[in-house]
């Protein structure tokens, strides 16, 4: 134990102190009792190392304990899991069957009666009754010890039928008695409590006998039990002040992930502009203010028909809602003119008007001017709607 630390957990080691019992009896019965545990496939309990509880290290641990989450988080948020696996790699059982659930009725029976009474066992003892008593003993002191010493009556319930032993998932009922325990001594740390044994009883304040007894003023004690008073007040709100700033540290870091999503979906869609721009350049800029074909059957937008609009009136139409309008297939033919004026006119281009001019093609731009009312005459019936 380092210089100058005062343990803030009174201890008691109970593997060390089982595993000195299991000496005892090893040395009193011999392999018989040996031979006892093996059949029950308890035996590795005797291999059980003599080690004295780490008390800096218990406290450290338990500090970290989070009841949310039922997990250590250890440095920098990373968690630390306690499953019921871990626990079935230190007591060498299988992580199978039904939960063992102690209960909360207690016997007058405690925990260090079933050790005094395992202990005086002697060479007359049996070994069908010896494993009785070991099995009461393993599961009030080492199993499930409790913080006032009384034992679970659900304990000698289980031992009346050794058989069954093997039908309890122990891990998972170890697991499930432990973190109930650690989430007890974690509210007591938040609380500014002392946190005293652990499974075991608190010591009794000692009381001092040998001195005088002092009479407390009136006003002195009322004054003490107002300080007490408002004190309590303090702790109350301070304890709704850390769990108002939880919630906000909560919210936020919430509000960071939305931000952090928007900024990320926000990258996305100029990419996808950038890609369009590039991949499609007449969808997004337009030279001419004419509207323009760019096949014999297109659907033509609300944007692409203001614009037709603009550029033949002078009023501006507002466009509310988005109008599609299907031109039929028509087969447009090429348009040779004269040379000098237009080579050809190729589907999918808008022809300027001084160079179709006399060059007989007076079908195809009659064609056209159909399709162009067809599409004022359903855009002027949709915006009246």
């Amino acid at each position: 134990m380092p210089k100058g630390y005062i343990p803030r957990i009174h201890f008691r080691c109970r593997a060390s102190s089982f595993r000195q019992v299991c000496d005892r009896l090893v040395s009193t019965f011999g392999e018989a009792f040996v031979d006892a545990l093996r059949r029950l496939n308890m035996d590795q309990f005797l291999l059980m190392p003599p080690y004295r509880q780490n008390v800096p290290l218990v406290h450290a641990l338990l500090t970290r304990w989070n009841i949310r989450w039922q997990c250590f988080i250890i440095i920098k948020k990373r968690k630390l899991r306690f499953t019921s696996d871990e626990v079935a790699l230190i007591i060498g059982l299988p992580n199978r069957g039904a939960v063992f659930v102690p209960g909360s009725r207690r016997i007058e029976k405690t925990s260090n009666d079933i050790r005094h009474e395992i202990e005086s066992c002697d060479e007359l003892t049996r070994i069908d009754e010896l494993m009785v008593k070991f099995i009461t003993f393993l599961l009030s002191n080492l199993f499930f010890p409790m913080t006032n010493f009384r034992i679970p009556s659900n304990i000698l319930k289980l031992v009346e039928h050794v058989e069954q032993f093997h039908t309890y998932n122990w891990p998972a009922s170890i697991r499930n008695f432990l973190v109930a325990e650690f989430d007890v001594i974690r509210r007591k740390q938040s609380e500014g409590r002392p946190l005293g044994y652990i499974n075991v009883r608190e010591e009794p304040v000692p009381t001092h006998t040998d001195e005088p007894d002092v009479d407390i003023p009136h006003s002195l004690e009322e004054g003490m039990r107002k300080l007490v008073a408002q004190n309590t007040i303090l702790l109350n709100k301070l304890a709704r002040i850390e769990s108002t700033s939880s919630l906000l540290e909560r919210r936020i870091q919430a509000l960071e992930d939305v931000l952090f999503d928007l900024k990320e979906r926000d990258n996305t869609f100029d990419e996808l502009k950038k890609f369009l721009k590039e991949k499609f350049p007449n969808s997004f800029e337009y030279d001419e203010p004419g509207l323009l074909i760019e096949s014999s059957s297109r659907t033509l937008t609300a944007e692409d028909i203001t614009r037709h609009v603009e550029a033949n009136t002078d009023e501006v139409v507002p466009v509310k809602e988005e109008v599609h309008v299907v031109l039929e297939e028509v087969d447009v033919p090429i348009v040779k003119v004269e040379e000098g004026k237009l080579s050809e006119a190729i589907v999918g281009e808008t022809l300027p008007v001084e160079a179709i001019e006399g060059s007989g093609a007076s079908t195809g731009i009659a064609k056209h001017e159909h399709f162009y009312e067809q599409a004022n005459q359903a855009f002027d019936k949709d915006i009246c709607k």
